[in-house]
């Protein structure tokens, strides 16, 4: 197991990365940045920004060591800086040897630009690749070291299909009977960000909001009514997830639980730190911790549907794109999340998703637009 400390510097413009925008255009107040470039998948191993039309810096603070926070969105990421002292992130992935490929995306901050490739974990290096990570991707012969780069979502999902009461153990504590079929709501890409970024609580929302770390099942090719027997061959690898709730919004209308609402906050999905590839999902374990310490420990064995049913059946009429999620439902032990308190989602193989809440006075947040 390797774990990178990056250490912090002074914000500047020059350094903050986006992959996506609408119209190619940068506002210096709403604090985007924005490209005109299309998505990674279709381009080259780099795409590169103009830092003239990187925008100004919001007063919204990252949780990472690094003085930029790059929360993904659909029309790019959103920027923030610290103001104060930047805090210590440390990525930590699992080093299990075997076979198993960690694949990964990330911002290289001293070129500008957006890469993926497969990770090493005894070194800290990542093995750059062009073309399709889903697709036909080579090698470029170029390495990066981790404490030179920014950590991405591993992905970019159409989108994330959560489950609820999947969990023999959740099930009983909480009296609840076993599904006849998979219970599922969905989560929008927008939701999605990466490791170390800040999951940020909505101004319009004052409940609380909880933490649930559970195993994602990342969809490599694309498809539709799936046969269990051929599952294998449409996975693209596994990752972990932090499906953030805003609790009390689910029942807050009699007449509609309002599952996707309460899910579907932006940043309220993070995933990552990597995908692995080579790992059987029912030997795995997931783990959760609180301020360091342990609020979660279940096995995948305990789920009513395992992975690979999920994916056979939840593709059941509906088509499943390359860089789709599964997240796969958690166990007992989802608590509220505190502001500045680190949650770690940790699964043997993978690594450790590691991310905390950031509450934003709803007055010193700027209007995006």
């Amino acid at each position: 197991m390797i774990a990178i400390e990056r250490s912090g510097g002074t914000p500047t413009a020059s350094r903050v990365l986006n992959t996506r925008s609408a119209g190619g255009r940068a506002s210096a107040d709403a604090g985007w940045a924005a490209c005109d470039e299309t998505p990674f998948a279709s381009r080259g191993a780099r795409s590169r920004v103009r830092p003239a039309e990187l925008p100004r810096l919001s007063a919204v603070s990252p949780i990472c060591d690094h003085p930029m926070c790059l929360n993904h969105h659909a029309h790019g990421f959103m920027l923030s800086a610290r103001r104060d002292a930047p805090r210590r992130m440390v990525l930590v992935v699992s080093d299990d040897g075997g076979d198993v490929e960690r694949w990964m995306r990330f911002a290289e901050v001293s070129q500008g630009s957006i890469g993926f490739g497969t990770l090493d974990p005894s070194t800290g290096d990542v093995a750059v690749h062009r073309g399709d990570m889903f697709g036909a991707s080579t090698r470029t012969g170029e390495r990066v070291s981790l404490d030179e780069v920014v950590v991405l979502p591993p992905c970019q999902p159409s989108k994330i299909v959560g489950l609820w009461n999947n969990l023999e153990a959740a099930a009983a504590k909480n009296g609840w009977g076993r599904p006849a079929e998979p219970l599922y709501f969905f989560k929008p890409s927008t939701a999605c960000i990466g490791h170390g970024a800040a999951v940020v609580a909505p101004g319009s929302y004052a409940g609380r909001i909880l933490y649930e770390g559970e195993l994602g099942v990342v969809i490599g090719t694309r498809c539709a009514d799936v046969d269990v027997a051929d599952v294998d061959d449409v996975i693209f690898g596994y990752t972990c997830v932090n499906d953030v709730t805003a609790f009390e919004i689910i029942t807050d209308d009699d007449s509609f639980p309002q599952w996707c609402r309460a899910k579907s906050f932006d940043t309220f999905a993070p995933i990552g730190p990597v995908i692995a590839r080579g790992l059987d999902p029912d030997d795995l374990t997931v783990r959760t911790r609180v301020g360091g310490k342990v609020r979660q420990d279940y096995p995948v064995s305990d789920m009513f549907f395992s992975p690979r049913q999920l994916v056979s059946l939840i593709s059941r009429g509906m088509t499943l794109l390359p860089g789709d999620v599964i997240a796969c439902g958690t166990s007992t032990g989802a608590m509220p999340m505190r502001p500045g308190v680190t949650i770690e989602v940790e699964v043997a193989g993978i690594g450790v998703l590691a991310n905390a809440l950031q509450k934003v006075e709803t007055s010193e947040t700027e209007p995006v637009g």
